[in-house]
């Protein structure tokens, strides 16, 4: 999970950041996503959607990215 969300933080131009706030969505939709992938098919559909919502949360702040 750790190494997904600095994968993320890498695609995001945001290792050298001072955009704390961005760097933490992106660890966070990490754990999301790997928490989503395992989830029981009961629980599956709830995390792909809180997932997705990170997603598009993080996309937003992408904007203000330098």
């Amino acid at each position: 999970m750790l190494a997904l969300g600095e994968k993320l933080v890498d695609e995001l131009k945001l290792v050298e950041s001072t955009n704390t706030l961005a760097r933490w969505m992106a660890h966070y939709v990490a754990e999301l996503m790997v928490r989503a992938k395992s989830a029981p098919t009961s629980e599956r559909e709830q995390a792909e959607h809180e997932c997705a919502q990170a997603i598009l949360d993080l996309w937003a702040e992408a904007a203000a990215f330098p």
